[in-house]
C-alpha cells in the first residue's frame, strides 16, 4: 500500500513479475483496496490509466476469488449506479466488463438505469460497449423478450429525436 501511494506502477510492476515466476500472490482485501483506489482515481480523472491496460487481467488474477468478485461487484456498481462517465473504464478493462455473468443478476438495472444514464451522455466509447454488451450476450440473456428491452429501444428513439441538431453527432449515435 506504501508502495502504491508513492508510484503506483512499481507495485503493479511487481505483481507482473511475481506472475511470470509462476507466483500466485493470491492477494486479499488490502489489495483489492488498492485496485478500488486506482479506480477511483482512474474516475476522478487523476491517473491516465492507458499505460497500465494490456496487464490488467493479470492484476486481477492475483486477487484472491471472494475479493476478485468484490473488485468486479464495485465495477458493476459504477456502470450501473454512478451516472458518469465510464469510459476511461472501458479502455482499461475491455473485455473483462463485457461478461454476460457478471450482469446477469442485475440485467434490469442495467438497462433501466446504467444504459439510461449513458444514453444521456451521448459518449461514443459508452455507446459502443452498451452494443457491444448487448450483442456479445445474445446467448446468455434473452434482450429481445425483455419488456426493459422494449422500453429502452423507445427511449433510444425519443432520444435520437430529441438530440442536437448536430447531425454528424446524431448519424453517429443513430448507427450504433
Amino acid at each position: 500500500l506504501k508502495e502504491y501511494d508513492k508510484k503506483h506502477d512499481n507495485c503493479f510492476d511487481l505483481l507482473i513479475t511475481l506472475t511470470e515466476h509462476s507466483y500466485k500472490p493470491n492477494l486479499k482485501s488490502e489489495f483489492k483496496s488498492v485496485l478500488i483506489d486506482f479506480i477511483n482515481k482512474v474516475q476522478k480523472k487523476e491517473i491516465e490509466p492507458e499505460h497500465l491496460k494490456a496487464n490488467w487481467s493479470k492484476y486481477l488474477s492475483v486477487l484472491d476469488d471472494d475479493n476478485k468478485a468484490s473488485f468486479m461487484a464495485h465495477i458493476k456498481h459504477i456502470i450501473i449506479h454512478e451516472n458518469t462517465d465510464f469510459s476511461k473504464l472501458i479502455i482499461l478493462f475491455e473485455n473483462i466488463i463485457i461478461d454476460c455473468d457478471l450482469f446477469k443478476d442485475d440485467i434490469g438495472n442495467l438497462i433501466n438505469i446504467g444504459f439510461n444514464s449513458l444514453l444521456g451522455r451521448e459518449n461514443e466509447i459508452e455507446l459502443n460497449w452498451m452494443l457491444s454488451m448487448i450483442s456479445s450476450c445474445r446467448g446468455k440473456i434473452d434482450w429481445h423478450s425483455s419488456s426493459y428491452m422494449n422500453s429502452l429501444k423507445d427511449r433510444i428513439k425519443n432520444r435520437l429525436i430529441s438530440m442536437d441538431e448536430n447531425e454528424a453527432k446524431k448519424e453517429a449515435v443513430n448507427q450504433i
